[in-house]
């Protein structure tokens, strides 16, 4: 499900999506298991997964690594995330948005050797997009970073909850801007 919601490869089967999956790092530490029911605890070993992606993403195109993407917010006790920025002290990075939306669709499958243009548009039918949209040529951010990692988050959010698996409160981050 996850899988054919980010449209990898057309319309795979649960073969295939996890295959796809695995190829683009996006897996719980030990594996996919097909006949295994997803709990709220596999859900945060994906969430993990995919931090892990970020991380490098974000570190490779010196964006800042914004203090939710750490994988000890997924430990127990673990709750949703507030991380409150304060406009005057965003930090920005190196690479801009559009660098990083096609490494992004790269990395989980969408495509290679994308544009920009065709990066976002892929990341965006899928419901990855920072919050403001996206803006290719700007130099991503601190804010940016926390953007698309909420963005993914309610993508699988959302399949969870169609597939009535209990979302963990850690797939919530409630950004705050203040002056």
């Amino acid at each position: 499900m996850l899988a054919k919601r980010l449209k990898l490869a057309g319309n795979p089967s649960e073969g295939k999506a996890i295959a796809l999956l695995t190829v683009a790092s996006i897996k719980p530490e030990e594996g996919w298991k097909a006949d295994e029911k997803v709990t709220e605890k596999r859900l945060v070993k994906i969430q993990a997964s995919i931090y892990t992606i970020l991380y490098k993403l974000f570190r490779n195109l010196k964006v800042p690594v914004p203090p939710t993407l750490s994988l000890q917010v997924l430990e127990p006790p673990y709750g949703p995330q507030t991380i409150i920025f304060s406009t005057g002290y965003i930090k920005k990075g190196e690479g801009t948005e559009g660098q990083f939306a096609q490494e992004l669709a790269e990395k989980i499958g969408l495509g290679k050797k994308l544009s920009f243009k065709e990066a976002i548009t892929l990341l965006s039918s899928a419901g990855i997009q920072p919050g403001t949209g996206w803006k290719p040529e700007e130099k991503a951010c601190d804010l940016f970073a926390v953007r698309i990692q909420a963005s993914i988050l309610n993508v699988i959010k959302s399949v969870a909850q169609e597939l009535q698996i209990p979302v963990p409160p850690t797939f919530t981050i409630n950004i705050q801007l203040e002056d």
